[in-house]
């Protein structure tokens, strides 16, 4: 069987990267569970690796948005944990591994030494994102407050590292099937079959 390949979903939070997450684990991907689960009746599963939030949290501060320990205490920690997270994806057969979190995108170098991922970065209107941090009753630096920053310092480290990444309009992956097919494509997805059908399933919910 060949190695699970990483996709990395990169976004502010409430940009829709917990519903494309969902989306890309019914065709067949392993979110490295357990989850975040929050008081949210339309999203109260995140997707979101607890392990993974945990040592991201550990090494930047989520309302500051400040480094709080050197990028080579998480990338330790991810070189250590990932291959775990390969063997349990081969064993449940899933074809690939997908780790989201906004805090993502300050460690791309690190992330992408360890296991060389494609990258996904999911945009949204900021009033979108202001209306679901609302819904949840978040802080304002959980929504509109951080969203400028984590896209800043994103696509800084992505340009740095000399990575590229999908730009991927939430909108547009809820409303075209063509936006949704290309991201399969792009990602090497399935784009037909049972799995297929239960990934659409999951937006109509």
């Amino acid at each position: 069987m060949t190695t699970p390949q990483a996709i990395i979903i990169l976004g502010s939070w409430g940009s829709g990267t917990t519903a494309i997450t969902g989306y890309i684990e019914r065709l067949g991907a392993y979110s490295c569970p357990p989850h975040l689960m929050i008081e949210d009746p339309k999203t109260p599963n995140t997707h979101e690796s607890q392990p993974f939030r945990l040592s991201l949290m550990q090494c930047v501060q989520q309302q500051t948005l400040q480094r709080t320990k050197p990028r080579s205490a998480f990338h330790n920690w991810f070189g250590e944990w990932y291959p775990k997270m390969i063997e349990c994806a081969e064993q449940k057969n899933c074809s690939h591994i997908v780790l989201k979190h906004p805090l993502a995108g300050f460690f791309i170098p690190e992330i992408s030494e360890v296991c060389n991922p494609k990258y996904l970065l999911v945009t949204r209107p900021m009033k979108a994102i202001k209306k679901t941090r609302i819904r949840r009753n978040w802080p304002l630096f959980l929504g509109e407050g951080g969203a400028p920053k984590i896209y800043v310092q994103t696509l800084a480290e992505l340009l740095n590292a000399g990575k590229s990444a999908l730009m991927l309009s939430y909108p547009e992956f809820l409303a075209s099937t063509t936006a949704r097919a290309e991201m399969r494509q792009f990602l090497n997805l399935p784009n037909s079959g049972d799995k297929m059908e239960a990934a659409e399933d999951w937006l109509r919910r």
